[in-house]
């Protein structure tokens, strides 16, 4: 993978962390531990919205990059529900369980984001 195709989505989903931590709000700890066990719902979204628009730009690919966005809405469920998990764990002070929920979270996104980018851009991951 090339830098661009890392520093394109890693500033979108940058921009998008920030913005929704300070605008119009004062951020304190909590508020940075909720954003950051949500990131990476953020991240598996980011990944279904670049499938999407492979899909819609270049139609000979769609019958792969379907499958793709099929195992994308199945790998989003898992991390929509490890978020739930770790906020209602971090509220319930189960500090060390509610990170390793966020953990196992992020792995998922993340490993979905660098296939799917390494679909687009034609490389195996």
């Amino acid at each position: 993978m090339t830098l661009l195709e890392v520093a394109l989505p890693g500033s979108i989903l940058g921009l998008a962390f920030v913005i929704k931590l300070v605008v119009d709000r004062t951020a304190n700890i909590p508020d940075l531990f909720q954003a950051l066990f949500e990131l990476p719902v953020d991240i598996v979204f980011l990944a279904a919205s670049l499938v999407a628009g492979y899909i819609l730009s270049n139609k000979a690919h769609a019958p792969e990059a379907m499958l793709a966005f099929i195992g994308l809405l199945v790998a989003a469920i898992f991390v929509v529900v490890l978020w739930r998990r770790s906020q209602s764990l971090f509220i319930a002070n189960a500090l060390i369980t509610s990170v390793l929920c966020s953990i196992l979270s992020y792995a998922i996104s993340v490993s979905v984001l660098v296939a799917v980018v390494s679909l687009i851009a034609g490389v195996t991951p």
